[in-house]
């Protein structure tokens, strides 16, 4: 079912260009869509608030995995990792393929370290 979120974002920042494409999202699409009309409201918000510093809760009854988040600008913060430049840095540099490369070795120390995604406070 995580993969279901995560595809959902994926879907909404790629362009499908192919039938074969089209076809596979709009699978997903319809089990997101099935999922989202199960969920009860507060089902929705315990998905998106916090339970703990940087987690949300599991949804044990639809099978939804709360997320695993981690603070950092500079990166995973969460025992040895590497510290990358702020976000305002890697901006003030102009280099796109630069930062898509950094973005690509973050979200890489994210999952290798079990976390979803880059938490906020």
């Amino acid at each position: 079912m995580f993969r279901l979120i995560i595809f959902l974002i994926i879907i909404c920042l790629l362009p499908t260009t192919n039938s074969q494409a089209t076809s596979k999202y709009s699978s997903i699409d319809s089990e997101i869509e099935s999922l989202l009309q199960e969920m009860t409201l507060e089902e929705k918000i315990e998905q998106l608030h916090k339970e703990g510093g940087f987690n949300t809760a599991d949804n044990t009854r639809l099978g939804i995995p709360g997320f695993q988040m981690a603070d950092g600008p500079h990166g995973v913060r969460d025992g040895f990792a590497t510290c990358f430049p702020v976000g305002i840095a890697m901006a003030a540099s102009w280099d796109v393929d630069l930062v898509y490369r950094i973005g690509k070795a973050m979200g890489k120390e994210f999952r290798g370290k079990g976390k979803n995604q880059a938490g906020t406070r």
